[in-house]
C-alpha cells in the first residue's frame, strides 16, 4: 500500500480499535451494573423476608403469651383466645402483604434498572456500530481517492524519473532473514580478516579467535564455561530450545538477578553478557554449556565463504533484546508498533486480530509503493511471518507473494525488474505436535538442522549470481535475533522509533526501545563490494531500511531508520567484480549427528495429517501464540463473510495448548487443500 492508503487504513483501524475496546468496556459496564442491580434486589428481598419472618415470630410469641395468660376455660377466656388468634392472623396477613409489596418493589426496581442498563448498552453499541460503519465507508472512499492519486503519481514518476532509475548502481535488493542465531555462534571462530570498510586498513572481525570469553554456571560457580567449538548441528531432546523472550534476553545480557526497568537507572540494566548459561539452565537444559558452543568454519562453509568474499558486518545487532516477532517487524517497518515480546493472547476483537499488525508510519513496502517501485515476497512455506502485517492479504491477491520454488525462474527472467525482494525461509513443522518441533524447514531454528539453512543460502546466492541481473544486485543475509546463543559484544543503546503503539495490549514490559539486542551475523553481498571487506560500523535491522531508502530516494519510516547508519559505502567499486564465485562450497554433512529424518531445503514437506493435542502442559508458549494468531489471520481471510463472526468467537475462546494445536492443524489442512487445487503458474505469469 502507498502512504496515502496507510493513512486511510490507519484511520479505519483506529476507529475499529476504539469501537472494539469501547464495546468491551461497555459489556463489562453492563455486566457490572446488571450484577449490582440483581445483587441489590436479592439483598433487599432477603432483608424483607428476614423482616417478615422476624415479625411473624414476634407476633406468634405475643399471641402465645396472651394465650397462656388466659388459660382457664371461662367464656371471657375463650373470647380472648379468639381475639388473640384473629389479631395474630390479621397481623400475619399484614406482614405478608407488606413483604410481598416490598419484594415486588425490589423486583420492579431491578427490572427497570436492567432495562435502563440495556437501553444504555444498545445505544452505545449503536454508536460504536455507526463509528465502524463510517470508518468502512471512509476507507472505501479514501481508497478510491488514493488509487487515483497513486496512478497519477506513478505516471509522473515513470515519465520524469526513469533516467535516475537507470542510473542507479543497484536495481535489485534481495534480503534473506534467517532465525535465531548469534554472531559468535555462527562466525565467532571463523577467524575472518580483511580490509576495514571505512579506513581501508587491514583489520579482523571482532570474534573469539585469540579472544576467549566465558560465562559462569550458577550451579557450579567454580567452573568457567568458555565459548568453544564445535556446536551441534541441531538440538535434540532432552535439550530444549534456548530461551530468547524479553526476560530470557534480559538475563543473558545482564545476569540472573537483573530486572527491567533497572531500579537504579529506570532503564535497561548494565550489560555484561554474563547470563547465557544461567538462562539456559533456568529453563531446564540438562547441558547448559551447549549455549556457549560455536560453529567451526567447516560446519558453516557457505556463510563463512560469503563473509570472506564480500562484506562482513561485525557490529550488526538485533533491533530489540527479545524474540523473533518484534525483530522481524523492525526489518519491515523500523518499529514493532510497541510489541516488545511475543504476541499476547487476544481477548478483544481489535483490528490487529483480524487484519494483522498496523504501523502508524507504514512499512518499507508502502514506501516502495510511494515511489512506484515493485517488490516481492518469496515464501518458503505457507506461513510467512510478514503476512502478519496489515494489508499483506491484499498484496498477496495482487501477486506480490510467490512460492520459493518460483525464485530461480523469476530471477532469471530477462525482464525481471523488481526493486526489493524479501525471502522468507521455510519455518518447518510449526505445529509443535511431535518431538520434532520446527524441524523439516530451513530457517536455522535451533531445533532444526543448520545445514538446511546453509543450503538455502547457497541456493539463493547462486541463483542471483548466475542470473542476468547479478551486476546490479545487492543481497543481504542476516538473522532476526540471537536465539539465546552466546555473543561477547555488548549491544549499544539506540533511539526509540518514536511512533505510536498501535496495540497497547502487546507492550508487556513498558520497554522504551532504546536498547539494541544481541549481535547477529550479517553479510552484505554485491559485485561492487571489494573482497574481504570487514565493516565495524554499528548497525541494526533498521539500517537495512535506511540503506534501501537512501538507495531509492524513499522517506524514512521512523526515528530509528532516520538515524540508523547505512551501508551504502560498502559498494565501493566503480565497476562490478569479475572474480566473484559462481558456486559456493558444498554444505557440511550433518548426517552423523542427525537423530531424526529431518529433510533438506529442497525436499518436500511432510506435515502431520492430524494434530496430537495431548501435551504435558496446557500453556500456550509464546512462539505458539504467534503462529496461532497467524493461522487465524489466514483462516479469517479464507473464510466466507457469513462465517467470520463465528470464526472470531471460536478463536477468542482458545485458551490452552491442545485447543490451539487442534485449531492450527485445521487451518493447515484447509490451506493444504487449497494448495492442491491451485494450478502452477509460469514465471512470466508470476511476474505479471
Amino acid at each position: 500500500m502507498s502512504s496515502c492508503r496507510v493513512r486511510v487504513d490507519g484511520t479505519r483501524i483506529a476507529c475499529r480499535n476504539w469501537a472494539a475496546r469501547a464495546t468491551a468496556r461497555c459489556d463489562k459496564w453492563t455486566a457490572k451494573w446488571s450484577q449490582r442491580s440483581s445483587r441489590w434486589a436479592q439483598q433487599g428481598g432477603a432483608r424483607v423476608a428476614a423482616w417478615n419472618d422476624e415479625r411473624q415470630l414476634h407476633c406468634h410469641s405475643k399471641a402465645d403469651q396472651r394465650w397462656y395468660a388466659h388459660s382457664n376455660w371461662t367464656l371471657s377466656s375463650r373470647l380472648s383466645h379468639a381475639l388473640v388468634s384473629l389479631s395474630t392472623w390479621l397481623a400475619s396477613v399484614c406482614y405478608l402483604a407488606a413483604s410481598c409489596v416490598a419484594r415486588s418493589s425490589y423486583w420492579l426496581a431491578d427490572r427497570l434498572s436492567q432495562a435502563a442498563v440495556r437501553i444504555v448498552r444498545y445505544g452505545a453499541l449503536t454508536l460504536f456500530w455507526s463509528v465502524r460503519t463510517f470508518a468502512v465507508l471512509f476507507s472505501w472512499l479514501g481508497h478510491l481517492v488514493c488509487a487515483l492519486w497513486d496512478n497519477l503519481r506513478c505516471v509522473w514518476l515513470q515519465a520524469f524519473d526513469s533516467r535516475r532509475r537507470h542510473a542507479r548502481k543497484i536495481k535489485h535488493v534481495f534480503v534473506l532473514v534467517l532465525e535465531n542465531r548469534s554472531f559468535d555462534h555462527m562466525l565467532g571462530l571463523a577467524g575472518l580478516e580483511g580490509i576495514d570498510a571505512v579506513t581501508g586498513k587491514p583489520t579482523k572481525a571482532d570474534d573469539l579467535v585469540g579472544n576467549p570469553h566465558f560465562n559462569i554456571d550458577p550451579v557450579r560457580p567454580e567452573g568457567l564455561v568458555f565459548a568453544t567449538s564445535p556446536a551441534e548441528y541441531q538440538f535434540f531432546a532432552p535439550d530444549v530450545c534456548p530461551g530468547h523472550e524479553f526476560h530470557d534476553t534480559l538475563t543473558q545480557l545482564c545476569g540472573a538477578n537483573a530486572v527491567y526497568p533497572d531500579p537504579g537507572t529506570g532503564g535497561y540494566p548494565p550489560i555484561d553478557n554474563s547470563g547465557f548459561v544461567a538462562s539456559y539452565r533456568a529453563i531446564g537444559a540438562p547441558a547448559p554449556a551447549k549455549i556457549m558452543c560455536c560453529y567451526s568454519p567447516e560446519q558453516v562453509p557457505v556463510l563463512t565463504t560469503l563473509a570472506r568474499e564480500f562484506a562482513l558486518c561485525d557490529r550488526w545487532f538485533s533491533s530489540v533484546p527479545g524474540p523473533t516477532w518484534p525483530n522481524r517487524f523492525f526489518i519491515h517497518a523500523a518499529s514493532s508498533a510497541g510489541l516488545d515480546d511475543s504476541p499476547s493472547h487476544f481477548e478483544v476483537a481489535t483490528a490487529a486480530l483480524v487484519e494483522g499488525y498496523h504501523f502508524k508510519k507504514g512499512t518499507i513496502y508502502d514506501r516502495l509503493d510511494d515511489r512506484c517501485l515493485d517488490w516481492m515476497v518469496f515464501m518458503g512455506d505457507q506461513l510467512p511471518q510478514v503476512f502478519a502485517i496489515s494489508g499483506m492479504s491484499a498484496a498477496r491477491l495482487q501477486g506480490r507473494f510467490h512460492d520459493f520454488y518460483e525464485f530461480a525462474a523469476i530471477v532469471n527472467d530477462p525482464d525481471f525488474s523488481t526493486s526489493y525482494i524479501f525471502i522468507e525461509p521455510d519455518y518447518g513443522n510449526v505445529l509443535p505436535t511431535t518431538p520434532r518441533d520446527f524441524t523439516g524447514g530451513n530457517s536455522q531454528h535451533p531445533l532444526d538442522d543448520i545445514v538446511a539453512g546453509e543450503r538455502l543460502i547457497k541456493q539463493v546466492y547462486e541463483t542471483i549470481r548466475n542470473s542476468p541481473h547479478w551486476h546490479e544486485s545487492l543481497l543481504v543475509i542476516t538473522h532476526d535475533e540471537h536465539g539465546g546463543f552466546f555473543d561477547h559484544v555488548t549491544p549499544p543503546t539506540t533511539v526509540s522509533p518514536g511512533d505510536k503503539t498501535t496495540a497497547p495490549e502487546n507492550n508487556h514490559h513498558g520497554f522504551e526501545f532504546t536498547q539494541l539486542g544481541v549481535r547477529v551475523p550479517a553479510v552484505v553481498i554485491s559485485p561492487f563490494i571489494p573482497r574481504g571487506t570487514i565493516d565495524h560500523t554499528v548497525y541494526d535491522h533498521a539500517s537495512l531500511l535506511a540503506t534501501v531508502e537512501k538507495m531509492y530516494g524513499l522517506k524514512p519510516l521512523t526515528r530509528r531508520d532516520r538515524e540508523a547508519n547505512t551501508f551504502n559505502h560498502l559498494l565501493a567499486l566503480e565497476t562490478p567484480r569479475t572474480d566473484t564465485p559462481a558456486t559456493l562450497p558444498d554444505v557440511a554433512d550433518s548426517s552423523p549427528a542427525r537423530k531424526d529424518n529431518s529433510r533438506g531445503a529442497s525436499s518436500p514437506r511432510e506435515v502431520p495429517e492430524t494434530a496430537n493435542p495431548n501435551s504435558t502442559s496446557d500453556h500456550i508458549e509464546p512462539m505458539l501464540r504467534g503462529f496461532l494468531h497467524f493461522s487465524f489471520l489466514i483462516d479469517y481471510k479464507l473464510a466466507p463473510t457469513p462465517a467470520k463472526k463465528a470464526l472470531m468467537r471460536k478463536f477468542l475462546k482458545i485458551s490452552n495448548r491442545p485447543d490451539a494445536l487442534r485449531y492450527m492443524e485445521e487451518v493447515a489442512s484447509r490451506v493444504r487443500t487449497r494448495m492442491r487445487k491451485r494450478k502452477p503458474r509460469s514465471a512470466r505469469d508470476a511476474i505479471k
